[in-house]
């Protein structure tokens, strides 16, 4: 089988890279996925589409970015038949303890330089209805974060690419190796006990954490907890997000999936290797937290937990670039911005590939 672009790995960003390369116009495309395609990390992500309480002082360039990907994300969805994704229910950020307000304090100062509305408030639990303990001293809110349903973001790109007449859909198939010769890449690939090769003109890597042989720079696998509980509005009335600043617990997150029945509450950020297995101290770390600001969690039930590997860069940014001098490409290292930066990276690599051009957003995200 001959195909003028391959692409290795089915994840959020794989998935959309493949989109907006079908969407202009590009033929005999592959997606090959070594598992299920949006079935890793990118599946058990919370889907907050926050650039403004996601984003560090450091994170500048992920910063605008995000607020680009923001913007592109109604219209995308509208292609994609599925506007009802996005819900606008806005983001609390709150501080645990009163050690913990200076910083939200100057995140505050850092995010208002943008001109983004968001409102300081002292004593949320007494000044909003949102169900916060009295214990926390201050929060922020900002209206204009959303969240998404990113699996059935993710169901839909899969359909899109899986029905589409040129683009074939290739699962539970693993590249051993490639190597290119005479203009093309020969990727060498294994389904169940079957091993077979196909041939493709380009190669697009977007393999998360997984190590593709002879290419580097390698991933950092940064592992990341969450617990999934049931969402009951008459024990815990909430539908923002909070996001929870904390220098003794750690940051963490309340993502209400109320429009799914359940709850996501997160996260963990620890350097385990590959090691995917949720943990009993991860799990507690997250409850913890999140029960320390929202303690309506405790009477929900708990109905599953689980753990990804995000992908970070040696650099702390995404890579959306050339390898070398044939056309080999990545994008890989987009850490716990996936989903949010999904739309701009679709464009980004549509861009690289098809014009050699690098998006105005993405041009210190080099190889």
């Amino acid at each position: 089988m001959d195909f003028s672009i391959g692409i290795i790995g089915g994840g959020i960003i794989g998935l959309s890279s493949a989109y907006f390369l079908l969407e202009r116009g590009v033929k005999r495309l592959v997606l090959i996925e070594r598992h299920r395609c949006g079935w890793g990390t990118s599946h058990v992500a919370a889907g907050m589409l926050a650039p403004i309480n996601e984003i560090e002082f450091h994170e500048t360039q992920i910063f605008e970015a995000g607020l680009y990907a923001l913007e592109k994300y109604p219209q995308w969805l509208q292609r994609l038949g599925i506007a009802h994704a996005l819900y606008h229910d806005g983001t609390y950020e709150v501080a645990l303890e009163a050690d913990d307000v200076p910083y939200l304090g100057r995140l505050y100062q850092f995010q208002k330089q943008y001109n983004i509305p968001i409102e300081w408030i002292d004593y949320p639990a007494k000044n909003t209805d949102i169900p916060l303990s009295p214990h926390v001293p201050a929060a922020t809110f900002t209206p204009s974060d959303v969240q998404i349903d990113h699996i059935l973001l993710l169901q839909t790109l899969k359909t899109y690419v899986e029905r589409h007449s040129e683009a074939t859909l290739m699962e539970q198939t693993a590249l051993l190796r490639f190597e290119y010769k005479q203009q093309h890449f020969h990727l060498y690939l294994k389904k169940e006990e079957e091993t077979f090769d196909i041939k493709t003109e380009r190669l697009l890597l977007c393999t998360g954490v997984y190590e593709v042989e002879g290419v580097v720079p390698k991933m950092i696998p940064v592992k990341g907890q969450m617990a999934v509980l049931r969402y009951d509005a008459s024990i815990l009335p909430l539908r923002p997000v909070v996001r929870i600043r904390s220098r003794h617990l750690g940051n963490g997150y309340v993502v209400p999936k109320y429009h799914l029945g359940f709850v996501v509450v997160g996260s963990t950020s620890e350097m385990r290797g590959y090691d995917e297995e949720p943990s009993a101290g991860g799990i507690m770390d997250c409850l913890r937290r999140a029960y320390a600001v929202v303690p309506g969690i405790y009477e929900l039930p708990l109905v599953r937990v689980g753990a990804g590997l995000r992908p970070q860069s040696p650099k702390e940014l995404p890579i959306i670039d050339q390898i070398g001098d044939t056309p080999l490409y990545m994008a890989n290292g987009f850490y716990r911005h996936g989903i949010l930066l999904a739309p701009l990276a679709g464009e980004a690599v549509a861009s690289l590939i098809l014009e050699h051009k690098r998006h105005h957003l993405t041009q210190q995200w080099c190889y």
